[in-house]
Protein backbone atom coordinates (compact mmCIF):
# COMPACT_ATOMS: atom_id res chain seq x y z
CA UNK A 1 0.00 0.00 0.00
CA UNK A 2 1.16 3.34 -0.67
CA UNK A 3 1.40 6.18 1.57
CA UNK A 4 -1.45 8.30 -0.36
CA UNK A 5 -3.72 5.15 -0.38
CA UNK A 6 -3.17 4.64 3.48
CA UNK A 7 -3.67 8.45 3.98
CA UNK A 8 -6.99 8.14 2.20
CA UNK A 9 -8.17 5.73 4.37
CA UNK A 10 -8.71 8.52 6.32
CA UNK A 11 -11.51 10.25 4.10
CA UNK A 12 -13.99 8.42 6.35
CA UNK A 13 -13.69 10.29 9.69
CA UNK A 14 -12.65 13.98 7.56
CA UNK A 15 -16.54 13.72 5.60
CA UNK A 16 -17.97 12.17 9.00
CA UNK A 17 -15.76 15.28 10.91
CA UNK A 18 -17.40 18.08 8.34
CA UNK A 19 -21.10 17.06 8.44
CA UNK A 20 -21.22 18.87 11.41
CA UNK A 21 -19.44 21.81 10.36
CA UNK A 22 -21.37 25.05 10.82
CA UNK A 23 -19.73 28.28 10.39
CA UNK A 24 -19.06 28.95 14.58
CA UNK A 25 -17.63 25.89 14.73
CA UNK A 26 -15.40 26.40 11.61
CA UNK A 27 -14.55 29.50 13.42
CA UNK A 28 -13.45 27.62 16.93
CA UNK A 29 -11.35 25.42 15.15
CA UNK A 30 -9.83 28.03 12.82
CA UNK A 31 -8.86 29.90 15.80
CA UNK A 32 -7.76 26.46 17.27
CA UNK A 33 -5.71 25.86 14.38
CA UNK A 34 -3.72 28.90 14.82
CA UNK A 35 -1.92 28.30 18.11
CA UNK A 36 0.57 26.52 16.23
CA UNK A 37 -0.04 28.39 13.11
CA UNK A 38 0.01 32.14 12.65
CA UNK A 39 -1.01 32.79 16.76
CA UNK A 40 2.19 31.74 17.21
CA UNK A 41 3.58 35.08 16.71
CA UNK A 42 1.60 36.32 19.54
CA UNK A 43 2.25 33.16 21.88
CA UNK A 44 6.17 33.21 21.98
CA UNK A 45 6.97 36.66 22.40
CA UNK A 46 4.66 36.57 25.20
CA UNK A 47 7.08 33.55 26.60
CA UNK A 48 9.74 35.52 25.93
CA UNK A 49 9.02 38.68 27.10
CA UNK A 50 6.49 37.72 29.88
CA UNK A 51 7.10 34.19 31.44
CA UNK A 52 10.82 33.10 30.68
CA UNK A 53 13.12 34.21 28.60
CA UNK A 54 15.34 31.25 27.98
CA UNK A 55 12.18 29.13 27.51
CA UNK A 56 10.69 31.48 24.68
CA UNK A 57 14.49 31.31 22.87
CA UNK A 58 14.67 27.93 23.53
CA UNK A 59 11.09 26.96 21.89
CA UNK A 60 11.87 29.14 18.91
CA UNK A 61 15.00 27.62 18.31
CA UNK A 62 13.40 24.26 18.36
CA UNK A 63 10.09 25.41 16.56
CA UNK A 64 13.00 26.62 13.65
CA UNK A 65 14.69 23.25 13.36
CA UNK A 66 11.43 21.11 13.56
CA UNK A 67 9.51 23.12 10.97
CA UNK A 68 13.10 22.65 8.55
CA UNK A 69 12.63 19.07 9.46
CA UNK A 70 8.57 19.16 8.20
CA UNK A 71 9.31 21.38 5.02
CA UNK A 72 11.85 18.28 4.25
CA UNK A 73 9.35 15.68 4.62
CA UNK A 74 6.60 17.36 2.85
CA UNK A 75 8.95 17.70 -0.33
CA UNK A 76 9.67 14.72 -0.22
CA UNK A 77 6.21 13.16 0.14
CA UNK A 78 4.71 15.49 -2.07
CA UNK A 79 1.16 14.31 -0.63
CA UNK A 80 -1.60 16.63 -1.83
CA UNK A 81 -4.08 17.54 0.77
CA UNK A 82 -7.65 15.75 1.17
CA UNK A 83 -9.72 18.42 -0.56
CA UNK A 84 -7.52 18.72 -3.74
CA UNK A 85 -8.05 15.17 -4.09
CA UNK A 86 -11.95 14.83 -3.10
CA UNK A 87 -14.28 17.45 -3.91
CA UNK A 88 -16.65 15.98 -0.89
CA UNK A 89 -14.15 17.86 1.12
CA UNK A 90 -13.47 21.49 2.28
CA UNK A 91 -10.56 23.17 3.02
CA UNK A 92 -8.18 25.79 1.84
CA UNK A 93 -4.47 25.48 2.94
CA UNK A 94 -1.91 25.55 0.32
CA UNK A 95 1.56 22.99 -0.03
CA UNK A 96 1.85 19.47 0.74
CA UNK A 97 -0.29 17.60 3.32
CA UNK A 98 2.17 15.08 5.00
CA UNK A 99 3.16 15.71 7.68
CA UNK A 100 0.80 17.75 9.38
CA UNK A 101 2.86 20.52 10.49
CA UNK A 102 0.55 22.03 13.18
CA UNK A 103 0.54 18.87 15.13
CA UNK A 104 4.51 18.73 14.58
CA UNK A 105 4.61 22.26 16.04
CA UNK A 106 1.88 21.82 18.84
CA UNK A 107 3.64 18.73 20.10
CA UNK A 108 7.36 20.60 19.84
CA UNK A 109 6.08 23.53 21.62
CA UNK A 110 3.07 22.37 24.06
CA UNK A 111 5.10 19.65 24.52
CA UNK A 112 7.72 21.85 26.59
CA UNK A 113 5.41 23.90 28.57
CA UNK A 114 4.31 20.47 29.81
CA UNK A 115 7.52 19.74 30.76
CA UNK A 116 8.14 23.20 32.33
CA UNK A 117 4.93 23.82 34.28
CA UNK A 118 4.99 22.26 37.52
CA UNK A 119 1.07 22.23 37.73
CA UNK A 120 -0.93 19.71 36.97
CA UNK A 121 -3.83 21.27 35.42
CA UNK A 122 -1.52 23.42 32.94
CA UNK A 123 0.35 20.08 31.57
CA UNK A 124 -3.29 18.62 31.08
CA UNK A 125 -3.94 22.33 29.50
CA UNK A 126 -1.19 22.06 26.94
CA UNK A 127 -1.78 18.30 26.40
CA UNK A 128 -5.17 19.30 25.17
CA UNK A 129 -4.01 21.91 23.08
CA UNK A 130 -1.92 19.29 21.55
CA UNK A 131 -4.76 17.22 20.83
CA UNK A 132 -7.44 19.67 19.42
CA UNK A 133 -4.89 21.24 17.15
CA UNK A 134 -4.40 18.07 15.88
CA UNK A 135 -8.63 17.16 15.41
CA UNK A 136 -8.98 21.21 14.57
CA UNK A 137 -6.83 20.12 10.82
CA UNK A 138 -8.84 16.83 10.02
CA UNK A 139 -11.99 18.60 10.60
CA UNK A 140 -10.78 21.43 8.32
CA UNK A 141 -10.10 19.33 5.66
CA UNK A 142 -6.62 20.47 5.51
CA UNK A 143 -5.01 17.10 6.66
CA UNK A 144 -5.87 13.38 6.29
CA UNK A 145 -5.81 11.57 10.14
CA UNK A 146 -2.08 9.78 9.63
CA UNK A 147 -0.53 12.88 8.58
CA UNK A 148 -1.70 14.12 12.41
CA UNK A 149 -0.68 11.35 13.64
CA UNK A 150 2.34 11.47 11.91
CA UNK A 151 3.30 15.07 12.80
CA UNK A 152 2.72 14.01 16.28
CA UNK A 153 5.59 11.52 15.64
CA UNK A 154 7.70 13.66 14.47
CA UNK A 155 7.17 16.41 17.34
CA UNK A 156 7.26 13.78 20.20
CA UNK A 157 10.63 12.13 19.04
CA UNK A 158 12.23 15.79 18.18
CA UNK A 159 11.67 16.96 21.39
CA UNK A 160 12.46 13.82 22.76
CA UNK A 161 16.09 13.97 21.12
CA UNK A 162 15.63 18.22 22.08
CA UNK A 163 15.08 17.51 25.56
CA UNK A 164 18.45 14.92 26.04
CA UNK A 165 20.97 16.79 23.84
CA UNK A 166 19.73 20.84 24.13
CA UNK A 167 21.55 21.28 27.87
CA UNK A 168 24.51 19.82 26.68
CA UNK A 169 24.59 21.44 23.32
CA UNK A 170 23.89 24.47 24.90
CA UNK A 171 26.92 24.38 27.17
CA UNK A 172 29.00 23.74 24.31
CA UNK A 173 28.06 26.36 22.89
CA UNK A 174 28.73 29.14 26.13
CA UNK A 175 31.74 27.31 26.45
CA UNK A 176 32.84 28.21 23.14
CA UNK A 177 34.71 31.77 22.54
CA UNK A 178 32.65 34.59 21.04
CA UNK A 179 34.43 34.48 17.75
CA UNK A 180 33.55 30.70 17.81
CA UNK A 181 29.37 31.37 18.53
CA UNK A 182 29.26 34.12 16.10
CA UNK A 183 30.70 31.60 13.46
CA UNK A 184 28.12 28.90 14.28
CA UNK A 185 25.39 31.35 14.42
CA UNK A 186 26.24 32.50 10.71
CA UNK A 187 27.08 29.06 9.49
CA UNK A 188 24.12 27.07 10.65
CA UNK A 189 21.60 29.81 8.58
CA UNK A 190 23.63 29.48 5.62
CA UNK A 191 23.63 25.61 5.44
CA UNK A 192 19.69 25.82 6.03
CA UNK A 193 19.63 28.45 3.26
CA UNK A 194 21.43 26.88 0.75
CA UNK A 195 19.92 23.42 0.93
CA UNK A 196 16.52 24.73 1.19
CA UNK A 197 16.63 27.01 -2.13
CA UNK A 198 19.54 25.51 -3.97
CA UNK A 199 19.05 22.00 -3.17
CA UNK A 200 14.87 21.75 -2.94
CA UNK A 201 13.85 24.91 -4.25
CA UNK A 202 12.06 25.80 -1.06
CA UNK A 203 11.93 29.82 -0.33
CA UNK A 204 10.05 28.90 2.89
CA UNK A 205 13.45 27.61 4.19
CA UNK A 206 15.09 31.22 3.68
CA UNK A 207 12.66 32.46 5.76
CA UNK A 208 13.27 30.10 8.78
CA UNK A 209 17.44 30.40 8.06
CA UNK A 210 17.39 34.23 8.70
CA UNK A 211 15.17 33.79 11.70
CA UNK A 212 17.83 31.26 12.64
CA UNK A 213 20.57 34.18 12.12
CA UNK A 214 18.68 36.26 14.49
CA UNK A 215 17.94 33.66 16.74
CA UNK A 216 21.65 32.64 17.20
CA UNK A 217 22.94 36.48 17.75
CA UNK A 218 20.04 37.37 20.26
CA UNK A 219 21.58 34.10 21.98
CA UNK A 220 25.14 35.10 22.40
CA UNK A 221 24.02 38.39 23.84
CA UNK A 222 21.40 36.97 25.71
CA UNK A 223 23.48 34.59 28.05
CA UNK A 224 25.86 37.28 29.20
CA UNK A 225 23.19 40.15 29.66
CA UNK A 226 19.78 39.16 30.27
CA UNK A 227 17.81 40.74 27.53
CA UNK A 228 14.23 41.23 30.44
CA UNK A 229 13.05 41.05 33.37
CA UNK A 230 9.83 38.58 33.52
CA UNK A 231 9.13 39.66 37.00
CA UNK A 232 5.67 42.21 37.73
CA UNK A 233 2.09 42.16 38.22
CA UNK A 234 -0.48 41.18 35.76
CA UNK A 235 -0.56 45.14 34.45
CA UNK A 236 3.00 45.36 34.17
CA UNK A 237 2.99 42.67 32.29
CA UNK A 238 0.19 43.21 29.92
CA UNK A 239 1.56 46.72 29.43
CA UNK A 240 4.46 45.56 28.62
CA UNK A 241 3.53 42.85 26.13
CA UNK A 242 1.39 45.40 24.38
CA UNK A 243 4.27 47.84 24.20
CA UNK A 244 6.08 44.75 22.47
CA UNK A 245 3.90 42.92 20.50
CA UNK A 246 2.40 46.28 19.05
CA UNK A 247 6.02 47.44 17.57
CA UNK A 248 6.04 43.79 16.48
CA UNK A 249 3.04 43.97 14.41
CA UNK A 250 4.13 47.90 12.94
CA UNK A 251 7.95 46.78 11.77
CA UNK A 252 7.04 43.49 10.76
CA UNK A 253 4.28 44.81 8.41
CA UNK A 254 6.01 47.56 6.84
CA UNK A 255 8.96 44.70 5.91
CA UNK A 256 6.71 42.78 4.60
CA UNK A 257 5.44 45.60 2.36
CA UNK A 258 7.98 46.42 1.38
CA UNK A 259 9.63 43.06 0.37
CA UNK A 260 6.24 42.85 -1.40
CA UNK A 261 6.67 46.03 -3.42
CA UNK A 262 10.46 45.05 -4.17
CA UNK A 263 9.76 41.30 -4.96
CA UNK A 264 7.28 42.11 -8.07
CA UNK A 265 10.04 43.54 -9.92
CA UNK A 266 13.53 41.96 -8.07
CA UNK A 267 15.16 39.02 -9.51
CA UNK A 268 15.20 35.52 -7.99
CA UNK A 269 18.17 35.84 -6.19
CA UNK A 270 16.95 39.44 -5.02
CA UNK A 271 13.72 37.81 -3.66
CA UNK A 272 15.54 35.35 -1.99
CA UNK A 273 17.12 37.39 0.08
CA UNK A 274 14.33 39.99 1.14
CA UNK A 275 12.93 36.29 2.51
CA UNK A 276 15.92 35.95 4.39
CA UNK A 277 15.54 39.16 5.97
CA UNK A 278 12.43 39.12 6.40
CA UNK A 279 12.61 35.95 8.70
CA UNK A 280 16.09 38.10 10.54
CA UNK A 281 14.22 41.26 11.62
CA UNK A 282 10.52 39.43 12.63
CA UNK A 283 12.83 37.24 14.83
CA UNK A 284 15.27 39.84 15.58
CA UNK A 285 12.72 42.15 16.82
CA UNK A 286 10.73 39.92 19.13
CA UNK A 287 14.33 38.13 21.18
CA UNK A 288 16.10 41.62 21.15
CA UNK A 289 14.54 44.80 19.91
CA UNK A 290 11.25 44.96 21.88
CA UNK A 291 13.63 43.76 24.76
CA UNK A 292 15.79 46.98 24.49
CA UNK A 293 12.83 49.01 23.79
CA UNK A 294 11.38 47.76 27.21
CA UNK A 295 13.71 48.66 29.05
CA UNK A 296 14.56 51.86 28.21
CA UNK A 297 10.89 52.77 28.94
CA UNK A 298 11.20 51.03 31.94
CA UNK A 299 8.60 48.62 31.88
CA UNK A 300 9.82 46.38 33.88
CA UNK A 301 8.74 45.00 37.72
CA UNK A 302 11.23 45.45 40.33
Amino acid sequence: MTLLALEQQGIPLILALQAYSTPWLNLFFYGISELAGVGLLLILPLIIWCVDARLGLRAVLALILVQCLVLLLKDSALIPRPFMLDARIAGESSGYSFPSGHATRAMVLYGMLCLWSTSYWLKGLWVAVIAVVGVSRVYLGDHYPFDVLSGWLVGFVFLWVWCRVSTPLAKAFYRASPMQQMLLTAVLPVGVAVAGYFALGSSHLLFLAGALAALGISWVIEHDTPMLSQQGSLAVKSKRYSIGIVTLILVTMVAYGLSFAVSQQASVGFTALVLWINGFVMVWIATYIVPRLLRLRQVVAN
